[in-house]
């Protein structure tokens, strides 16, 4: 009732409220596609909590981006927090980072800046890279001597293959964690041969941030089960058994101003049988399939990360 879009989407499947007294009627409610949220933005909104409502925008790595919504009140950052434990790290760790950058105007930089002080975060834009701005991340990553990396797994990576070519000397860092597509092993190959650290896989999307991530064990993503369902499901929207890869469908547990119920993403996965030998119990996935990301080099010697530019 807070939102038209439940109400409808489940009234023309046949779904009324009665049926939640039922054990499986979860697994029976109509699927949540991208194409909703592109028609029917404002009708997945909680008519009670638009107040607290934030918007972004997908990156597009899995179809057509699209506009979501969340609620600005929830704490995401611990989700980050504890997997930073994981891997060493603290949140006030300074950091380098290579992706879009959302912050184009000098007051949002230094307001950003202010928030984060002492902790320092410098930045190469994933958006457009050239020989120019690489070279001065690098020279300020080399004075700061930040102990994560942090960017796109296409971004990064031509940064270690520039690195690499040109023979530059470049602190190494304690981690460097990758996000936004699949990472190949010869992907992950490159980054511990260049970066001589421990590369770690986390897993989200803009709709739903940190859903899983590697811990120190690296032996599959663990689930922030607290905060997520994941489901995989086949092409007749049946739950696919352990082991077995399907269609991932996350539901968020923690935003009541901009529900998302059985939501495609768009990936490819499957939960592991097997527990991590570092003891957490958290639930294990796969590294995930079907985001494909390119990089685009111009004849100017500008570099697009196709990350940022879907």
């Amino acid at each position: 009732k807070c939102t038209r879009f439940y109400s409808k989407h489940y009234a023309s499947a046949g779904f009324e409220i009665g049926d939640v007294e039922q054990p499986d009627f979860f697994h029976n409610l109509p699927i949540v596609t991208k194409k909703h949220l592109r028609d029917s933005f404002d009708e997945f909104i909680n008519v009670y909590e638009k107040q607290y409502l934030s918007t972004s925008t997908t990156g597009g790595s899995t179809g057509v981006p699209v506009k979501c919504g969340y609620d600005k009140r929830y704490p995401s950052e611990a989700f980050s927090w504890r997997t930073l434990s994981w891997w060493g790290l603290h949140p006030w760790d300074d950091g380098g980072y290579v992706w879009r950058n959302p912050r184009t105007t000098r007051r949002s930089q230094l307001i950003n800046q202010a928030l984060w002080w002492p902790t320092k975060k410098i930045r190469l834009d994933a958006s457009s890279m050239t020989a120019k701005s690489i070279t001065d991340f690098i020279k300020l990553w080399n004075k700061i001597q930040p102990p994560q990396l942090q960017g796109y797994v296409g971004a990064v990576v031509e940064l270690a293959q520039y690195i690499e070519s040109n023979n530059i000397k470049f602190h190494k860092p304690r981690v460097v964690w990758v996000t936004s597509a699949p990472l190949s092993s010869v992907q992950r190959g490159i980054l511990e041969r260049v970066f001589e650290a421990p590369v770690y896989d986390q897993y989200g999307c803009c709709e739903v941030s940190w859903i899983a991530a590697q811990c120190e064990q690296k032996d599959g993503l663990h689930v922030n089960t607290e905060r997520v369902g994941l489901e995989f499901v086949d092409d007749n929207n049946f739950t696919v058994s352990k082991g077995e890869w399907g269609r991932t469908l996350v539901t968020r547990y923690d935003d009541f101003v901009f529900p998302l119920i059985r939501y495609e993403v768009g990936d490819t996965g499957r939960f592991l049988k097997n527990t991590c030998a570092c003891g957490r119990t958290l639930p294990l996935i796969d590294q995930v399939k079907g985001r494909t990301t390119d990089t685009i080099r111009l004849p100017s010697g500008r570099i697009l990360s196709g990350d940022y530019l879907t």
